[in-house]
């Protein structure tokens, strides 16, 4: 096994000065006009999937997650992308429904183990009939690991599953 290099003082000083302004742009607030959205309690953290970003959940009311800020790409792994939901989810208030779509609903079903929402959503779940096109690069890690198969504990939160074209306010009538 080949030992990593230990990085320098100054690249290590530059990661973390990206990480951190990462951090601010990691989640992004979508407001929508999306009927009894602002009416209901539940606090929606929205996740994207394979070579997705935020901008995926356009006309959607929550704050949406992206799972590749402040990582390096070639080196994340799905415990990486579960760990920015479980970061991020404690930012916000509860009650919390946690939306992944694609391969994200593989990242928001591990983060449920920590996370505890009280919904989950799950939109397009992995796998996909074909490959993700994508808006931008995916982690060859992540994928690979999602080709092999994640682990998966067994919902302990209501559940709602849907495939096809979605909306919120069909989400919202479910949780509400």
């Amino acid at each position: 096994m080949a030992l990593r290099a230990r990085r320098s003082d100054q690249e290590r000083r530059r990661r973390g000065a990206a990480r951190r302004d990462s951090r601010n742009a990691r989640l992004r607030r979508i407001d929508s006009g999306c009927p009894n959205a602002s009416e209901q309690d539940l606090n929606f953290l929205l996740v994207h999937g394979a070579g997705e970003d935020p901008s995926v959940w356009d006309g959607w009311e929550g704050l949406a997650v992206d799972l590749q800020a402040g990582l390096e790409l070639d080196e994340a792994s799905m415990l990486n992308y579960e760990a920015v939901v479980t970061c991020d989810a404690a930012l916000l208030p509860r009650p919390l429904c946690v939306v992944g779509r694609g391969m994200g609903t593989l990242v928001a079903q591990l983060a449920a183990r920590r996370v505890e929402p009280d919904r989950l959503v799950l939109l397009d779940p992995w796998p996909p009939v074909t490959e993700p096109a994508g808006l931008r690069p995916e982690s060859e890690l992540a994928l690979e690991e999602c080709r092999r198969g994640v682990e998966l504990a067994p919902a302990t939160v209501p559940t709602l599953v849907l495939e096809g074209k979605i909306d919120q306010a069909e989400v919202v009538r479910w949780t509400g």
